[in-house]
Parts: structure tokens; C-alpha cells; sequence
């Protein structure tokens, strides 16, 4: 599981409603009562800010408003601290900062401490970075899972021009990762994640060459699901349902069953699956 794995952060960034469709019984309201303090009492312990646990509140449907307001100023306190000090801040992270912010609906361009910081600008050259790696070398500067990160996150605030989708989707390391995602599952869900985002800016034709890449992408994920309805394990699990619900369009209703990958998850949390604050925000 990556590091800064997440998360359920995915649907709220592409309007996608899975609070709706979600089959949780009501006498099993209190397992999600619970990830959600663990997630709120982690705020006060952490030690640094962790967006991925403020996408997660914010996804809620019961909210701790005067927690998330302090997460949310210590992710911009934190993310001023970076950019003015030159620490380390790879594109996976200005993603989810970026994707934190705007949950919270605040502008993740205009972060103001003593002078603002834009951090969709940063996030833009970091990913432009990213892209000029993988055209020299064949891979990104980080990891494909950071450029899934960074895709989604900057979809929802600025045009992705084609050619650099094209660029991706025809490269070497792109394709291994989709054409055989076992262990990848969080990598491919991503980068799923970001081309559904992303398709919607296109013209009809340009969206045909993304959704034969789509139509991969969760094939693979479909593929991986076993017989009690994890996908991957349990940690990718939260990531392929969100990519997988978002894209229904490319699998028939009887190729995967929702409500018992949701049961499975919900039955994991009394074993302590997701007793970790970072664990619970990937399935909250």
C-alpha cells in the first residue's frame, strides 16, 4: 500500500454518488461511526497534517466541522511550509493536498499564509515533470499511481491537453501496469479514476482511444476480484470500488457484485482491518 494511499477522496473529485448506492444496514452505521473517530482523533496525534484523512471526514455524511476546519489549516500551513522552505513535496502529495483543499471548498490555487501559493500551478509543472521523465526514460520521475494522483487532481481545475494523455496512454510502462494489474490494484483504480475525470474534456473521437484504454484498465480490476469480493486486498479494495462505480459503463452489472464487496469490507473492520486512521480513509 503506497504511503499516501487513499482513499476515498476519488468520488467526491468526480461527482461520483457511491454514499448513495452504498448497501450499509443500519445496525452496521456504528462500524462507520468508528472509522470516523478513529480518523478524527488521529488529527490531534499526527505528526504532520494528513490530507487524505480530511478527504475522507469530508466525504462523511456526519461531519466534525471544527476538526476539519483545523486539519484543513494545518494542510495549508503545512503546504506553505514546503514550497517556502524547498522541502519535499512529489506530485502524489500536491495532489492530495490540492484535492484536500478543494473538498473543503477552498481554492487550492489561492493558499494564503504571508503570500499565496498556488498549488494547482505547482501541481501542473510537477506533473509536466512527470511527463518529460516517462518520454526520456519510459518512467515517471516518481511512480504511475502519483501520475494517476496528479491527473485527478488537476482535471477538476485546468484543461489536460490531449497529446499529453495520448503520450501516456501509448507509453511502454503505462501498458505493463494495465495489461497485468495483479498487486497493482491501487495503481490501476487511480489511474482509472483519472481518465474518467479526464475523458469528459474531450471531443467523441479522442474519447474512443481513452475508453479502449478504460475498457483494460477495469477488466483488470473485474479480473481481480475474488470469491468473497476483495479486490486486489483489502487496502486496494476501497480504491477499485470507487473506480470501478464510477465507470459502469464498461462492465456489465453481473461482472462484479457491488453489495458484497461492500458486505466484505464492512465485516473486515471488528477484525481491526482499518484500525489505522490512514486504513479507515480508503474505506470510509
Amino acid at each position: 500500500m503506497h504511503s499516501f494511499s487513499l482513499t476515498a477522496f476519488c468520488i467526491l473529485m468526480v461527482s461520483w454518488q457511491v454514499v448513495e448506492l452504498c448497501p450499509i444496514h443500519a445496525d452496521q452505521q456504528p462500524l462507520v461511526d468508528y472509522l470516523l473517530r478513529l480518523m478524527v482523533n488521529s488529527i490531534d496525534t499526527q505528526f504532520s497534517p494528513n490530507p487524505s484523512i480530511l478527504i475522507g471526514l469530508r466525504l462523511a455524511q456526519n461531519h466534525s466541522p471544527a476538526k476539519e476546519k483545523q486539519l484543513l489549516q494545518a494542510l495549508k500551513d503545512d503546504a506553505v511550509k514546503r514550497v517556502e522552505n524547498g522541502l519535499e513535496f512529489t506530485s502524489g502529495q500536491v495532489a492530495l493536498y490540492v484535492m484536500a483543499i478543494s473538498a473543503c471548498c477552498e481554492n487550492p490555487a489561492k493558499v494564503l499564509k504571508v503570500k499565496s501559493i498556488d498549488l494547482v500551478k505547482i501541481l501542473s509543472q510537477k506533473m509536466e515533470d512527470e511527463m518529460e521523465e516517462m518520454e526520456t526514460t519510459g518512467y515517471p520521475l516518481s511512480n504511475l499511481y502519483q501520475v494517476g494522483l496528479g491527473g485527478l487532481a488537476l482535471c477538476q481545475h485546468v484543461m489536460i491537453p490531449y497529446p499529453i494523455v495520448h503520450k501516456l496512454l501509448n507509453n511502454p510502462a503505462f501498458y505493463e501496469a494495465i495489461a497485468d494489474s495483479h498487486g497493482f490494484e491501487d495503481t490501476v483504480a487511480v489511474l482509472a479514476m483519472a481518465l474518467t475525470c479526464i475523458r469528459e474534456q474531450f471531443t467523441w473521437d479522442q474519447k474512443q482511444r481513452i475508453d479502449s484504454t478504460m475498457k483494460t484498465m477495469i477488466k483488470q480490476l473485474v479480473n481481480q476480484t475474488k470469491s468473497d469480493g476483495i479486490i486486489g486486498n483489502i487496502y486496494s479494495t476501497g480504491l477499485a470500488v470507487q473506480a470501478l462505480t464510477g465507470a459502469k459503463t464498461f462492465y456489465k452489472t453481473s461482472d462484479w457484485n457491488y453489495t458484497q464487496t461492500i458486505q466484505k469490507l464492512l465485516k473486515e473492520i471488528p477484525n481491526g482491518a482499518f484500525n489505522n486512521p490512514m486504513a479507515a480513509s480508503q474505506v470510509i
